[in-house]
Order: structure tokens, then C-alpha cells, then sequence
């Protein structure tokens, strides 16, 4: 199994990505979000950071939400990248669910 963590606005639709790896040996193994109402399993630069150390096997893969903003997604993604080279892990991988360079979807 390759461990994916997800960044999401909604834990029920990050977890959903995990269909799109059904016949792969990639999975979804946790879940930071912006929505649950106990704020130790909301996304903080931190919370991602004792996500990613925390799990084994360690995460390879990290997939941002469409609906995350840039500076967020900036920001998981320098978290995401010092936790790679602090646990020397190769062959990692960054899905981001929007390109940057336009605005991201509005929620409503």
C-alpha cells in the first residue's frame, strides 16, 4: 500500500477520492480538512505536519483540494516537503485539484 494524505474542505469528499484508486495500491489514509467541528483534525500547517510524521508507512503522496486557497496549498505543500527530506523519502508525489494560477472555485 502507498499512503495518500488528503487536504480538503470536507473530510466525506477527500475520503471519496479513494474510488479513483480502487484497482492501484494507492490509498487515502487520512484526512486533514476545514469543516470538522474538533479542531485537532482541521488542517493547520502544524496538524499536517504530526499527520505526515506520525503515519506507517509514511506517506508518498499528498492531494490539495480544488477548493483550497493558494496560500494554503502553499503552504501544505512547503509542509509536505520538508517532511519528505526530513524522512529522506523518495519517489513522492504532489496532486494539487487546481492549477494555481486561477482563483479557486468559490464555495457556497
Amino acid at each position: 500500500m502507498i499512503p495518500i494524505v488528503a487536504l480538503g474542505c470536507y473530510r466525506d469528499v477527500a475520503l471519496k477520492t479513494n474510488a479513483f484508486f480502487a484497482e492501484t495500491p494507492y490509498r487515502v489514509v487520512a484526512v486533514a480538512d476545514l469543516s470538522n467541528p474538533e479542531e485537532r483534525y482541521q488542517y493547520t500547517a502544524h496538524n499536517l505536519g504530526v499527520i505526515l510524521h506520525a503515519l506507517d508507512p509514511p506517506p508518498q503522496v499528498i492531494i490539495i483540494g480544488a477548493a483550497i486557497s493558494s496560500n494554503m496549498a502553499d503552504e501544505a505543500k512547503e509542509v509536505f516537503e520538508k517532511y519528505v527530506q526530513a524522512r529522506k523519502i523518495d519517489d513522492t508525489t504532489v496532486i494539487d485539484g487546481v492549477s494555481r494560477s486561477q482563483s479557486a472555485p468559490q464555495m457556497r
